[in-house]
């Protein structure tokens, strides 16, 4: 962020008075997109159409093979650790820019020419897609991550799979489905907007996409409050996330620390609520002795999950109101972990599957808490420390089992779609 949010009174500035988007650099893009697109695009795009008589032979090319992508995103990474043991997949993102911590496949720079690969997004989304339709009969998507997505034909995608029978199963993350327009949650909607000043301009297309996208595909899956976005869903669950190799990840009756550790992790301290978070602890610092707290933001994977591995205590966002990825990485490390539970989401699941999410919330070992209960619940905690070990217990147990559903459901479904072929 360029800028710093400047209380003036009862003002809040957030901005350097700068508009967010320089329309001559949007002009210089687009001329670049659309001549790349028709130049490059159109006659791909024409060779695959012609094509078609010969689908029979591309789908015994494809038979039973799968792809996970296009963006490094860290489900896509476990699921594909899930089922590559049980089927022939394939981890590909166009370009890894998380460095190694959300993915562990291939890139373009592993199919492509040299020359292509470095222009990922102009010539590298036409070679990829190329490559994807006579090699892959499942695609594992995001709604932002088709090959097509940022060119002018992205619309053609979904009709391409159909064309050539392709199945394909959308998941949403979160950013691919949010919109500035339609976010109910307005601390959700102010750290959005000061996450990315521009984070507005996509949502027009965010929520047409999405739109379109869903009449097409075969399995749209949805999430936490993902459906409060979609316009369609096939799959609802709370938690549709997998760790791997839980067994391996904690030891369990370790004895708690005289001087409690506390960490906080934020991939983006606006969204996350971390500026309120350090407020209360840095306060609470102030009164007592008996704790230390670390706030952790914008840092690898590998970094965060060292840090959950040295302490008693992990504090997920209270913004969003369901489980975070870093909350079920805490609690199967067995670790006591505080997140906002949503009571409208929740009810929500316990309305369309009671007889599980009943049992399900009534058992949940996570600390719920807001901004105006978060101190209180930590000083109860923190003066009665035998029950950290208790709840730590309790919560590695309740991502084991969250984890193991997981991971047969996905089994599962992919069996499904892919049985239902032959």
């Amino acid at each position: 962020m360029s800028f710093k949010i400047d209380n003036q009174d009862s003002f809040t500035i957030t901005s350097n008075f700068e508009a967010p988007v320089k329309f001559t650099e949007e002009i210089k893009y687009y001329i670049k997109r659309v001549l790349v697109d028709i130049l490059i695009g159109l006659p791909v795009l024409l060779i695959l159409f012609l094509m078609y008589p010969f689908k029979r032979v591309i789908k015994k090319r494809s038979k039973r093979k799968i792809i996970l992508g296009t963006v490094p995103i860290i489900i896509f990474k476990t699921y594909n650790d899930v089922l590559k043991d049980k089927f022939d997949t394939t981890l590909f993102v166009t370009k890894d820019w998380s460095e190694g911590s959300f993915h562990n496949g291939i890139t373009l720079e592993d199919i492509s020419p040299k020359f292509i690969s470095k222009s990922p997004f102009f010539l590298g989304s036409y070679y990829s897609f190329f490559w994807a339709i006579l090699n892959f009969e499942l695609f594992f998507l995001y709604f932002n991550s088709g090959f097509l997505e940022r060119t002018i034909w992205w619309r053609l995608e979904p009709l391409i799979y159909q064309l050539f029978d392709k199945k394909v199963i959308l998941f949403p993350y979160g950013s691919d489905v949010w919109s500035v327009n339609q976010v109910q949650n307005i601390n959700k909607k102010y750290g959005l907007t000061l996450f990315d000043k521009k984070y507005f301009s996509m949502d027009f297309k965010r929520i047409y996409r999405n739109h379109w996208w869903s009449k097409y595909v075969n399995v749209v899956f949805s999430l936490v409050d993902f459906v409060k976005f979609l316009p369609r869903f096939d799959i609802l669950t709370l938690h549709g996330h997998i760790l791997i190799d839980i067994e391996d990840r904690v030891v369990l009756n370790k004895t708690v620390q005289d001087k409690i550790k506390i960490v906080h992790f934020a991939n983006d301290e606006y969204r996350k609520g971390t500026k309120v978070i350090d407020s209360i602890l840095k306060s609470l610092k102030e009164k007592r002795d008996d704790f230390e707290y670390e706030i952790i933001v914008n840092v690898s994977r590998d970094k965060v999950l060292e840090k959950i591995d040295s302490s008693d205590i992990v504090i997920d966002t209270f913004i969003d109101g369901f489980l975070q990825y870093t909350t079920l990485e805490a609690a199967a490390k067995g670790k006591v972990v505080f997140a906002h539970l949503d009571k409208e989401l929740n009810d929500f699941f316990k309305y369309v599957n009671n007889e599980y999410y009943e049992n399900h919330f009534n058992e949940i070992p996570i600390i719920d808490y807001n901004m105006n209960t978060f101190e209180k619940n930590l000083i109860k905690l923190l003066e009665n420390k035998d029950e950290i070990k208790v709840i730590g217990d309790k919560t590695y147990d309740f991502a084991v089992n969250i984890i193991k559903e997981n991971r047969r459901f996905i089994i599962d479904l992919t069996n499904k779609l892919l049985e239902k072929r032959y």
